[in-house]
């Protein structure tokens, strides 16, 4: 079965979290996330995608699992 998260308020942005350490394919992913609707909010690494994750309301984390 899918499930589908609801926002408590219909009308936000969603918010994605891009931790990515090539800067050029971050900015390639921000971009088109970006001009698809998304506030999108990067990190270089780990240590600073946690940070982040811990200081905003993020709805999805799209997260290089090669990350040094």
């Amino acid at each position: 079965m899918l499930h589908r998260m609801v926002s408590p308020t219909p009308a936000a942005t969603p918010c994605v979290l891009l931790i990515e350490d090539d800067l050029a394919l971050a900015e390639l992913v921000a971009r088109h996330l970006s001009d698809s609707g998304f506030a999108v909010s990067t990190a270089a690494d780990a240590v600073e995608g946690w940070a982040r994750l811990q200081a905003a309301q993020v709805d999805l984390v799209v997260l290089d699992i090669m990350l040094p």
